[in-house]
Parts: structure tokens; sequence; C-alpha cells
């Protein structure tokens, strides 16, 4: 049936093992790895940073869209503001000294004019000098849109109560459109 294998062992003495054996791993080469040191080249950076653009958080003091523009612009010299920001902000500084003085203008000529005539008025009070600064500090931040101040937890829990007070309205008006109709069917069975 079957076939008698005969096994062989041999052996060698631990002094002649590594005289005949070879144990160094000269069959498998460890593969060259890139260095970590060096860093990745521009080309290789934007394509990271393309592939990983939208897992980046938008704010944050590091690792951070906000920390990419703020070291940019601290290496470029780019100032905070536009140009065009600057103006517009120039722009609204005039026009709220242009304001004031609309404001103040009009009770300055009264005050005037009563004081040069010699009807018997009691003592007005003296209209203060205001004093119109020649610039105003003006921060507008890229995340609220001309003064929504709201967060949008506060945003959507307003939203959760309309849409709660909608439904409330819309369940009464079914309500007494069903009482309508129950009365009408009410009087037609009477007559």
């Amino acid at each position: 049936m079957g076939t008698q294998v005969d096994l062989v062992r041999q052996e060698f003495e631990k002094n002649r093992y590594n005289k005949n054996i070879d144990t160094s791993f000269s069959q498998f080469v460890a593969p060259t790895l890139p260095s970590a040191s060096a860093p990745p080249s521009v080309q290789e950076f934007f394509q990271y940073y393309e592939q990983i653009f939208y897992v980046i958080p938008k704010e944050g003091d590091i690792n951070s869209h906000r920390y990419l523009i703020n070291t940019s612009e601290a290496y470029i010299g780019a100032s905070e503001q536009s140009d065009e920001l600057k103006a517009l902000q120039e722009e609204i500084t005039q026009l709220r000294i242009q304001l004031l003085q609309a404001q103040t203008g009009p009770a300055q000529v009264i005050v005037d004019t009563l004081s040069t005539t010699n009807l018997n008025l009691p003592e007005l009070p003296e209209i203060p000098n205001l004093d119109i600064p020649s610039s105003f500090d003006i921060k507008i931040s890229g995340d609220n849109q001309l003064g929504n101040n709201q967060s949008s937890a506060e945003k959507r829990a307003k939203r959760k109560a309309d849409k709660k007070m909608l439904k409330t309205k819309k369940e009464r008006r079914a309500q007494r459109r069903a009482n309508r109709k129950e009365r009408r069917a009410r009087r037609k069975a009477n007559r």
C-alpha cells in the first residue's frame, strides 16, 4: 500500500554549525524607506493639503485654517485687513463724524437763537461739546453676518421653537375646522 521513507537527521556540533550554515540574511534586502527627516516637496505638500482640506478645522490656535492664514500673513508681511476694508472703515468714520455734527448742529442753533432774543426764558442747560474721535476702531469678524451674533445652537433652538409654534397653530386651526364641521352637521340634523 504505502511506501516506506527513511528519514535521516543530520546534526552539527555547536562549533561547526555556524561554519556550515549561513545565518546571515542574504536573500532578503531591507526595503529603502524615505527618510523621515526629508520634508515633502512643495508640490507634494499641496497635494496632501488638497486631500485633507476639509478635515482641517476652520478655527484654532494650531493645526487649523486660521493658523495657516495667520502664519502666512506674518511671513509675507500682509496686513490683517485689506486696503479696501481700510478704505471702508475710513468712510464709516467720516460718516459717523458727519452724523454727530448733524445731530448736535440744530440744537446749537436753537440755543444760539434763544440766547440772542430778549425773552424771559429760564436758563437753558449748556450743550456739552462732544469730543469727536478722529477715527473709530472697527473689527469685522468674518463669521458674523451684519450683526447676527447668535450661535448655531441658538439659531437651531429658535428654528425648533418656531416649528413647534407653527405646528401648534396648524393643529388649532384643524381643530377649529373640525368643530365648525361638527356644528354644521348638528344644525342640519336638527332641521
